[in-house]
């Protein structure tokens, strides 16, 4: 029965892990373009009234 439950949680797992990887993916991706913009910004090579 063990066993069972074990094999289920790590199937389980490695789809939460999957999905997560995937948001975090995206969510990094959007953390770095802001950082990105907010950097260019300080350095004057985009205006401040730009748009993000």
């Amino acid at each position: 029965m063990r066993l069972l439950i074990y094999i289920l949680a790590e199937k389980r797992t490695s789809l939460v892990l999957d999905f997560m990887k995937k948001k975090f993916n995206l969510v990094i991706k959007k953390e770095v373009q802001l950082s990105l913009v907010r950097s260019l910004k300080k350095s004057g090579y985009l205006p401040r009234q730009c748009g993000v």
